[in-house]
């Protein structure tokens, strides 16, 4: 993903789900929203990620889930 001047182009959460195997929806909720890997809003739901900090992000073996926040609601008071 190379432009003529040798910069490579930012992801999209559309990019990302790809190649995370994922819901767009699901990488952009737990992975660009936590914080767990490391994005630029654009406005909206438009997200940027740098590929080098994919690439890092992916050989540090870091699949996210782990960050995932809980939903509250129901859950967060406990079941009845």
């Amino acid at each position: 993903m190379e432009n003529v001047k040798g910069f490579e182009a930012m992801l999209t959460a559309d990019d990302v789900a790809k190649l995370v195997g994922r819901p767009v929806r699901w990488v952009r909720e737990n992975l660009l929203k936590t914080g767990a890997l490391k994005a630029k809003r654009m406005g909206g739901n438009c997200w940027r990620v740098v590929p080098a900090v994919y690439r890092e992000w992916e050989r540090n073996g870091v699949t996210g889930s782990r960050f995932a926040r809980a939903s509250g609601g129901a859950r967060s008071a406990g079941v009845r």
